[in-house]
């Protein structure tokens, strides 16, 4: 099977993993929102966001490192095996001495426990890391979709449902994330089957070269990533952070799995074709319109339905939700067409430049916080939307020259995004004002359909109007029937 048909297979299976995923994490959501309070919420963000600058000390890059060579031995398959083992048990050592203090800067006591325990999930995540990588390798799309459907179900669902209700607190996200990365785990060594054996020998070099500088514009990623948290939890209280924080991810959620779906089949693709610049231009386009195009039309659908999603997600103690969602919806597409462009640095290791673009942006990203964190989280929120839009005009003006793409195709490219946003965002405020006393539950459904028929409309147009573009004349040789109906629409028209 060609690589391109291995992508495909990797949309398809992705997919399928997605709907799954989502239907799980919505109804979990709805569920968890009623057993739990937002200052529990609030307080595990707090804890997750100190914990995953150490888990991305203790990976190192090296997943990225393994997927990226061209060639993979058995020696290097130890080595990072066992570095990835050392430095996660050492960062969870570190992580358990370090709370204390965390737990006091941020003003929670309770922060302390909470962290200790969760580093356990370092170690389980590191004995994880080589069987994904070589599953990614491999293109084995549907069994990285049946590990995380199963691992999501089964060791966050059920455990995290049953802690809840159990009356566990914020305990039961702790045990959940446990659950999860135990399954992950399990389930990944299982399928892939790598050699695990202990082993210092192998391309240390190549391993931390290229994983090591992976490794630290993850780190500015995730300090800027998690800059928010830490401001808003600290200087607003955990009971505001719980509410910023579900707010966000009920913004992100679907265009989150969807961008995990076409980050697994871009950065294998691109990683192979890295010496034919025009040809990985071709692949960035296609890519930031599939996550940008689908990103806007369902993050902008989800801030015109925010009230009734709110309502009946997390139910009405979560109503001062309702504008941050409004709010941060605006900021996904662009959030998630950087993080395209990201995948493409890192394929063919532009990570120098990566590095210096991302610092500049996490810089600014948290002097303008720390500025602003009095005025309130609308402020803020309003501040993020804005600083993820310079962040993508930044890719866009370095990678455009070096990858010869072309400013029309650009133009295209973008124009369909905006039009798509906006399109299912008129759709689904069209229909709820139609129905502004129906039940709860039927606004969604009604919000659902009309950005069902939007999207489809969107889909339509976006491939219309990118026709003539390198990306989607790149998308029609692989898969010709994509571009079947513009083709007969033409011959009618002739």
């Amino acid at each position: 099977m060609s690589r391109a048909r291995q992508a495909l297979s990797g949309v398809r299976w992705g997919a399928l993993g997605l709907l799954f995923n989502t239907a799980a994490q919505l109804g979990l959501m709805a569920c968890m929102g009623r057993l739990l309070t937002p200052a529990d919420f609030g307080l595990m963000a707090l804890a997750l966001a100190a914990l995953n600058l150490l888990a991305y000390v203790s990976q190192s890059g090296l997943a990225p490192a393994l997927v990226q060579r061209s060639e993979l031995d058995v020696l290097t398959q130890r080595l990072a095996w066992t570095l990835a083992l050392l430095l996660s048990l050492a960062c969870a050592a570190l992580t358990a001495l370090l709370a204390p203090l965390v737990a006091r800067w941020a003003g929670q006591a309770s922060l302390a426990a909470v962290l200790q325990v969760l580093a356990l999930q370092l170690p389980l995540n590191a004995m994880a890391l080589v069987a994904t990588a070589l599953l990614r390798r491999r293109l084995r799309f549907k069994a990285l979709a049946a590990v995380d459907g199963a691992s999501y179900a089964l060791g966050y669902g059920l455990v995290g449902l049953a802690t809840a209700w159990a009356g566990w607190g914020v305990w039961a996200l702790v045990a959940a994330q446990l659950g999860q990365a135990l399954l992950q785990a399990g389930l990944s060594l299982a399928l892939a089957r790598p050699d695990c054996r202990p082993s210092l020998q192998g391309d240390w070099r190549g391993l931390l070269g290229y994983g090591g500088r992976h490794a630290l514009i993850g780190l500015v990623e995730l300090v800027g990533g998690n800059a928010d948290t830490a401001v808003i939890g600290r200087a607003l209280g955990d009971a505001s952070l719980g509410l910023y924080s579900r707010a966000r991810l009920l913004a992100q959620l679907p265009t989150e799995k969807l961008a995990g779906i076409v980050g697994r089949v871009l950065f294998p693709l691109l990683a192979s074709t890295q010496t034919e610049r025009a040809r990985v231009g071709e692949v960035l386009g296609l890519g930031v319109l599939l996550i940008g195009g689908l990103g806007a039309a369902l993050s902008l659908g989800v801030s015109a339905a925010a009230q009734p999603l709110v309502l009946l997600l997390l139910g009405p103690q979560w109503q001062a939700a309702v504008p941050l969602l409004q709010g941060l919806a605006l900021a996904v597409p662009w959030i998630f067409m950087s993080n395209v462009a990201g995948i493409t640095c890192d394929a063919l290791g532009w990570l120098g430049p990566k590095l210096r673009l991302q610092a500049a942006v996490t810089l600014l990203l948290c002097l303008g916080l720390a500025l602003l964190v009095g005025q309130g989280l609308r402020v803020l929120v309003g501040f993020l939307v804005t600083v993820e839009m310079l962040r993508w005009a930044a890719y866009l003006g370095w990678l455009r020259g070096p990858l010869q793409m072309r400013a029309g195709d650009l133009l295209r490219i973008h124009a369909a995004v905006l039009g798509s946003g906006l399109l299912v965002m008129l759709a689904v405020s069209g229909a709820l004002a139609l129905c502004p006393a129906a039940p709860v539950l039927l606004q969604v459904l009604v919000a659902v359909a009309a950005g069902g028929l939007g999207l489809g409309l969107a889909a339509m147009l976006a491939l219309w109007g990118c026709r003539d573009t390198a990306a989607l004349q790149l998308a029609q040789r692989h898969w010709p029937w994509l571009l079947r109906w513009t083709r007969a629409k033409e011959a009618a028209h002739g």
